[in-house]
């Protein structure tokens, strides 16, 4: 249930124009040029949002009607900002993008930001670029659709949290 929220973040990122990827496994973000951010979920803490997980009724145009199911979230989520080295002005790309990740979760809507910390962009030793690391707890919803006819769920989707 939680591994699709670590790729509902980089699509998110990368829809408001972030090179992002997950921190883990390692694939390939056009890593030569600019900046790029790295996300993972350190943690996630999870409570029932109404009776058996049940939110209310979803129906379509044709009439047709889906059971949504979730539960509210917080999570901690964990992001390492690179920039190329070789430019005078590594630390200050770092912080331009950290504006950019925090611009494009505030965008997200239904997520809340609670707090953010983050660290100064400095040298990273591991790969040769300036990093800066941040963590973010936010508040959102993991929602679920059961159609009518359907005996399963279909995955949890972080939708964000509902007003």
């Amino acid at each position: 249930m939680f591994g699709n929220i670590t790729e509902s973040i980089v699509e998110q990122l990368r829809s408001c124009g972030l090179k992002a990827g997950r921190s883990y496994p390692v694939k390939p973000i056009g890593e030569g040029e600019g900046c790029f951010v790295r996300v993972s979920v350190d943690s996630v803490s999870r409570s029932e949002a109404g009776f058996a997980r049940f939110l209310g009724m979803e129906f379509a145009e044709d009439g047709s009607a889906k059971e949504i199911y979730g539960m509210r979230c917080e999570l901690c989520l964990a992001a390492d900002i690179y920039a190329s080295a070789g430019t005078e002005s590594a630390a200050e790309a770092c912080e331009r993008e950290l504006d950019s990740l925090m611009a494009a979760l505030d965008r997200w809507d239904g997520i809340s930001i609670n707090t953010v910390k983050c660290s100064s962009a400095a040298p990273d030793s591991e790969t040769g670029l300036f990093r800066c690391s941040c963590t973010a707890e936010v508040k959102a919803m993991l929602t679920a659709e059961k159609e009518e006819e359907a005996l399963s769920f279909s995955d949890f989707i972080l939708k964000g949290e509902i007003k």
